[in-house]
């Protein structure tokens, strides 16, 4: 009886997934990387990564600098004292 529930349990989570779509997260394995639903557990085919001979760490990406908003619409205020 239990098993029977489970599998209407999943057969409800996958209609509501056929209603509004999957609420997909990318899922990571070695060396391939798919994407799941985390409502109903579909699993997407995914890709295959290749491996790399002499994978490095990641280094941090440098941010760029946001321009003030006064800058950034081209209009020059003078400030008043």
């Amino acid at each position: 009886m239990s098993r029977t529930i489970e599998q209407a349990k999943k057969r409800v989570r996958q209609f509501i997934c056929g209603l509004h779509g999957h609420d997909a997260l990318f899922h990571f394995d070695h060396r391939h990387v798919s994407l799941v639903c985390v409502v109903c557990g579909h699993e997407s085919p995914g890709w295959n990564v290749p491996g790399s001979a002499s994978a490095s760490p990641a280094r941090p990406v440098d941010q760029p600098s946001m321009p003030s908003p006064r800058a950034a619409c081209g209009h020059a205020t003078a400030m008043v004292q």
